[in-house]
């Protein structure tokens, strides 16, 4: 049931609450009818709501309209893309194995001076096939003042484990 169907006027909270709801959920049909839906009811959407819309494209791998999305947001709409935007593209690209695209797209988050976050590195390292490419990322991301969490180790010692290199994790 929609918050409609009872009686409930939608507002850009509401709007971009379940959108975002949708796109965790991988259900673009959903996040793309809502989101239309928003912007026929003269509802402007917010960040929120074009970061779902972006990671759910790129989920469902249509990273070129999840670009164009994001590209909607910044020049008509006026809006910077964050570390959440630029988040939810690189990690669909990383488990889609496309790594020199997940690269470029880290390039120009960077190059926009929006730092990476845990979970930007973390998709990264779900994809890095040597020992010497984790350190060499975990250097980068020491070097941007971005702290390691347990999470990190955890995925990390699995990672090496799962190689059945042992003497890598004793060097985290």
């Amino acid at each position: 049931m929609e918050m409609g169907n009872v009686g409930v006027k939608h507002d850009v909270v509401s709007y971009s609450s379940m959108i975002s709801c949708y796109s965790k959920g991988g259900n673009l049909h959903k996040v793309l009818r809502l989101f239309d839906r928003m912007k026929k009811e003269c509802i402007e959407p917010d960040r929120k709501a074009y970061n779902a819309v972006v990671h759910a494209l790129a989920k469902a791998r249509f990273v070129a309209e999840a670009m164009n999305m994001m590209k909607t947001m910044e020049e008509e709409k006026g809006m910077k893309p964050n570390v959440v935007t630029y988040n939810s593209l690189i990690k669909p690209l990383c488990t889609a194995k496309k790594t020199e695209e997940a690269k470029r797209v880290f390039d120009e988050m960077m190059e926009k001076g929006i730092f990476p976050t845990i979970p930007t590195y973390h998709a990264f390292m779900r994809i890095l096939r040597t020992g010497d490419e984790v350190f060499e990322l975990l250097a980068k991301m020491r070097k941007m003042g971005c702290e390691p969490t347990a999470d990190t180790y955890i995925m990390l010692i699995r990672k090496f484990c799962r190689w059945r290199d042992f003497d890598n994790v004793l060097l985290l």
